[in-house]
């Protein structure tokens, strides 16, 4: 009785020690498991940092690029729109004896004026400045546009060249501001067309159109653009 007892506790003794052993193995077993989920989030944050760092100075490197590669291209507009400038045909204004039969048409909103010659009228509005002849007979009407000055728009001066023949390329200062463009006849008509953009600091301002049709001439109009004044 004495050695079964003896057998049955030692039996209950190592029955105790592996199942503690068993507990404690799989203890050990899921903190492991834990630790090491742990560190493949922390290696899964690291590398998607390292990614999210190596975009974001990919994309600084980009933008550097862009903004060289614009300053780069202002710098040759300026340069180029000063060497025309320079060879460009100096408009000079008609003198005052002239002058002081013409009339004043501002336009705020395009921040400039410009003087008109006997027998015009402006007309200026919020996008667009625009002239035209009088009948020189009484009662007085309007007859036809032959000016109009808007803020400067690509497609707009694209579809009025597209109507134009024979054209040849003209450049003129006024007030240190570069007229640049071209001049020609006007679809199937004898009439002469200048279409003129506004340049300075390398960005186009404003696009003129003129017509030259009776009673204007093209040396009215050059006389016309020679007063434009711009507000600084």
């Amino acid at each position: 009785m004495h050695i079964l007892i003896w057998i049955l506790v030692g039996a209950v003794a190592s029955g105790l020690g592996v199942g503690y052993a068993l507990h404690q193995s799989n203890a050990d077993r899921a903190r492991l498991m834990q630790e090491a989920r742990q560190a493949r989030a922390q290696a899964d944050a690291a590398h998607a940092l390292q990614v999210r760092v190596a975009e974001e100075a990919n994309q600084k490197l980009t933008t550097a690029a862009n903004e060289i590669a614009k300053a780069q291209q202002t710098i040759q507009q300026l340069e180029e729109e000063r060497t025309l400038i320079a060879q460009a045909e100096v408009l000079k204004k008609p003198g005052l004896a002239t002058l002081k039969h013409w009339s004043a048409a501002i336009s705020l909103p395009l921040g400039l004026s410009i003087q008109l010659p006997p027998l015009t009228t402006g007309a200026p509005n919020e996008a667009t400045l625009i002239a035209t002849t009088i009948s020189p007979t009484f009662p007085k009407v309007l007859e036809q546009q032959w000016l109009s000055i808007a803020p400067y728009q690509a497609s707009l001066e694209q579809e009025i060249s597209s109507q134009l023949k024979d054209t040849t390329a003209i450049t003129y200062a006024v007030q240190g501001r570069l007229l640049r463009g071209v001049r020609g006849h006007h679809a199937d008509t004898p009439e002469m067309l200048y279409l003129l953009r506004v340049q300075q600091f390398a960005s186009s301002t404003h696009l003129i159109w003129a017509k030259a049709a009776h009673p204007i001439t093209e040396q009215t109009i050059l006389d016309t653009l020679a007063t434009l004044s711009f507000r600084p």
